[in-house]
């Protein structure tokens, strides 16, 4: 291989290297941002009036977390085994009609995660 052929080589190994730099800072800035807005939402859920929590079990399950996927990310989520049907409403003997909770908590941070998504890039 010619010195000129090395040289190009080696350049896009630096190129690489940087674009591997640039993104770990990248990231890095983006799990910030959304750190601060998976905390908004669960935040939101959690103090919401959208059902009566009799025990404190559902409100107790709300959490927020990184996720373990590589592309990473986080998640609310209402983990007590009644949420869904709080969240979705169920029908039966008792039939309950929806009291959504995420859902909304969600919807009313969506404008607020692309603003401060925006403004970070």
């Amino acid at each position: 291989m010619d010195r000129a052929a090395m040289q190009g080589r080696n350049d896009m190994k630096q190129n690489e290297w940087h674009q591997d730099q640039v993104m770990v800072e990248i990231n890095g800035e983006l799990n910030g941002d959304l750190a601060e807005i998976a905390q908004r939402i669960y935040q939101d859920a959690k103090s919401t009036s959208a059902f009566r929590d009799k025990t404190g079990r559902l409100r107790a399950s709300i959490k927020w977390y990184k996720s373990k996927f590589p592309d990473g990310g986080y998640i609310v989520i209402a983990d007590a085994p009644h949420a869904r049907l709080i969240e979705y409403g169920h029908a039966g003997p008792h039939a309950a009609g929806p009291r959504p909770f995420l859902g909304p908590a969600r919807d009313r941070h969506i404008g607020t995660a692309k603003g401060i998504l925006k403004v970070s890039k």
